[in-house]
C-alpha cells in the first residue's frame, strides 16, 4: 500500500499557491496519466483536469474533478498509475457488516466488511472496481430527498434518482476540493457530471461515443468486429452492430453504453431458478436466481458486468457441445480446453440480428419486466431507532413504474412479518417506516427482509437487510 500525500501538499512552492488556484480552461490530460484516464471512464469518473502535470512530493500529479491521479513510473506490481486515496475531512467509515447482514447477490469485501450493490455496483465494476475506487467505507446512504451516496476509499460515489438511467450514479468533485481548500463544502458539490458537460470532450457525437466504450470494454476480445456505421434505431437510441451484439447509447446517455437484450430473445426457455452457491467466485443474482462462476463470472466482472451483459438467465450448462450461459444481452460460451476466462467468447448475436434485418429495423427490443432497488435509512441502526425502508421499482429501460404494488417480508427471530406499503409514485418510489424494535433482530443483530413488486402482470424480488447494534 502506498502512502500518498499529494492531498495535503498541492503544489510545491516553486510554483507558487496562486498559480496552483488558477483553473485554467482546457487543461489536457498529461500523456503520463492519458491510457488510465480513458481506461476508467475519462470524462465520466474524473471529468476534466483541474491542473497540468504538477510534481508533488517529488511525484507527478495530476487534479481532476473526480480525484487526483499520481504516476510511480518504478511500481512494479499492478498499475504505474494510481488513483489518491480521499483525505481523512472526506473519508466517512462506518462499521463493518455481520456476515449474515450482507444482502443477497450484493459485491462484497472483506476487507472493509461493506457491499455494493444495486447502481453503484454496475458503475463501479464497469469503470475498475477496488483497483480504481478503493474498497467501500460504508453501505449506500441517503444524501438527500433524491440521491444517494456511498464512500470508497479513493471517490465518492452518488445516485440522483432525478437524472436519466444511465447517468444516474456520478463521482464528486473530490479532486476540485482537495485542489483548492478554500471552496465550499463538500456536501454542497453536486456530481461531476453538473461541471463537466460542459466541456467540449463531452459533446462528442454517440459514435464516437460507443467506440471509445467499446475499446475500453475488451474491444474485439469482447463484441468482436464492426459490422455497420453508426445508425438510429426505431427507438431513436444510436446503435452499432458487431459481431456478438448490438452495442446501444441513448443519445443523453452521456457515453454510457449497453448491449441490446438479444440473448433473452435467444432463450427459447429461462432455465428454473438454482439454488445459490455459497463459493468462491460466483455471483448470485436473486432477481432471477442463478449464478455466475468460474471463469464466466472472472470475464463478466472484467468487461462490464450487469450492466453490459444483463443479468443471468441460466446457469452454465452444455449446449451443442460447449459450456454455455445465457444473459439477458448476451450468450457467454468457454472454449472446450480452456483453462482460465481467456477461453469465454460471447456468441455471434449480432451477425445473426444484423443478417436478419440489416437496415436496423428490428433490432429495438421494448423491455419487459421489473427492476428493484432496496435500502435501509440507518444501514446501522439503534433498537430505538424509526427505521424507513426505501423501494424503487423500474421497468427494464430503467424508467420509474408507477402505482407497483409492493410488500417487505421481514425475516425475524419470531418469524416472518409482512408489511405492505403504498402503491408506488410517479418516480417509482415508495417506503415504509416502522419502528426497529418490533423487528427483533437475530442474535447476530441483522435484519433480513425480502422487497417484492408487482406490476401488469409481473413481478420481481430482491432481498437485502440492515444491521442493529447490540
Amino acid at each position: 500500500m502506498f502512502v500518498v500525500r499529494g492531498w495535503m501538499l498541492l503544489c510545491i512552492s516553486a510554483l507558487g499557491l496562486g498559480a496552483c488556484a488558477q483553473r485554467a480552461a482546457g487543461n489536457p490530460v498529461a500523456p503520463a496519466f492519458a491510457n488510465y484516464y480513458a481506461a476508467h471512464g475519462g470524462m465520466r469518473t474524473l471529468g476534466r483536469a483541474l491542473s497540468a502535470a504538477l510534481i508533488v512530493d517529488g511525484t507527478e500529479t495530476q487534479y481532476f474533478l473526480g480525484g487526483c491521479l499520481q504516476h510511480y513510473p518504478n511500481m512494479t506490481v499492478g498499475s504505474a498509475v494510481i488513483l489518491c486515496a480521499l483525505p481523512s475531512e472526506l473519508r466517512l467509515e462506518q462499521p463493518r457488516l455481520a456476515a449474515d447482514a450482507m444482502p443477497g447477490g450484493a459485491l462484497g469485501f472483506a476487507e472493509t466488511g461493506h457491499t455494493v450493490q444495486s447502481a453503484f455496483r454496475n458503475f463501479f465494476v464497469t469503470h475498475g472496481g477496488a483497483e480504481f475506487f478503493g474498497y467501500p467505507l460504508t453501505e449506500a446512504l441517503v444524501r438527500n430527498e433524491t440521491q444517494l451516496v456511498q464512500y470508497f476509499e479513493r471517490s465518492i460515489l452518488v445516485w440522483d434518482s432525478q437524472l436519466p438511467a444511465q447517468q444516474a450514479v456520478q463521482c464528486l468533485p473530490v479532486g476540485s476540493f482537495a485542489f483548492d481548500r478554500n471552496q465550499v463544502p463538500l456536501q454542497s458539490f453536486q456530481p461531476v457530471l453538473g461541471a463537466a458537460v460542459a466541456d467540449d470532450a463531452s459533446n462528442a457525437d454517440d459514435a464516437d461515443a460507443l467506440a471509445a466504450f467499446a475499446a475500453a470494454h475488451g474491444g474485439t476480445l469482447v463484441f468482436g468486429e464492426r459490422l455497420s456505421a453508426p445508425r438510429t434505431a426505431p427507438d431513436g437510441a444510436q446503435e452499432v452492430v458487431y459481431e456478438n451484439g448490438i452495442l446501444v447509447a441513448d443519445s443523453a446517455s452521456g457515453g454510457a453504453a449497453t448491449l441490446r437484450p438479444l440473448g433473452r430473445a435467444a432463450l427459447v426457455q429461462p432455465g428454473p431458478p438454482a439454488q445459490q452457491l455459497l463459493l468462491p467466485g460466483v455471483q448470485y443474482f436473486p432477481e432471477t436466481g442463478h449464478n455466475v462462476r468460474d471463469a464466466f463470472n472472472g470475464f463478466f466482472e472484467r468487461h462490464g458486468g450487469r450492466s453490459l451483459f444483463g443479468l443471468p438467465l441460466s446457469e452454465m450448462h452444455i449446449e451443442g457441445g460447449m459450456l454455455v450461459q445465457y444473459f439477458e444481452n448476451a450468450v457467454l460460451t468457454f472454449r472446450s480446453g480452456a483453462v482460465s476466462e481467456q477461453g469465454v467468447a460471447l456468441r455471434n448475436l449480432g451477425r445473426s440480428a444484423f443478417d436478419a434485418a440489416p437496415d436496423g429495423a428490428a433490432t429495438a427490443e421494448p423491455a419487459a419486466g421489473l427492476t428493484l432497488h432496496t435500502w435501509a435509512r440507518f444501514p446501522i441502526a439503534r433498537a430505538d431507532d424509526e427505521q424507513e425502508i426505501f423501494v424503487i421499482v423500474l421497468n427494464l429501460s430503467q424508467r420509474p413504474v408507477e402505482q407497483a404494488l409492493v410488500t417487505l417480508q421481514f425475516a425475524t427471530a419470531e418469524g416472518p412479518a409482512v408489511f405492505v406499503l403504498p402503491a408506488t409514485g410517479a418516480d417509482g418510489r415508495t417506503s415504509l417506516v416502522l419502528p426497529v424494535a418490533a423487528l427483533k433482530a437475530t442474535e447476530r443483530g441483522a435484519v433480513a427482509y425480502t422487497a417484492l413488486a408487482r406490476a401488469a402482470q409481473t413481478e420481481a424480488q430482491v432481498r437485502s437487510s440492515f444491521n442493529v447494534q447490540q
